[in-house]
């Protein structure tokens, strides 16, 4: 069991190999199916930003999957992927 921070209900290390997968994870029986197939060092950085209880802001072209690493990450962070909070930039507070 790695460390994981409070109120994570996985490490980050267990984050990351539920987002990118693996062919066979470390201690497991079985593969993990990857679930991110874009810049694997994008989702590194966002664990990290997470991590260390920071907000995160995932800023981009639409279609790059900006929504989709969102709801992987809350939903290994804390296994409810409803928690996520969007907008754009023609949002506002009205």
């Amino acid at each position: 069991d790695s460390p994981k921070p409070f109120s994570w209900r996985l490490s980050p290390k267990m984050v990351r190999l539920f987002i990118l997968g693996s062919e066979r994870a470390d201690g497991l029986d079985r593969e993990v199916a990857q679930k991110w197939f874009g810049d694997r060092s994008f989702v590194e950085r966002s664990i990290v930003t997470l991590a260390s209880d920071r907000g995160l802001l995932l800023i981009g072209d639409p279609g790059t999957g900006k929504s989709w690493l969102a709801e992987l990450l809350s939903a290994a962070i804390s296994r409810n992927s409803t928690l996520v909070v969007q907008g754009t930039a023609g949002t506002t507070e009205d």
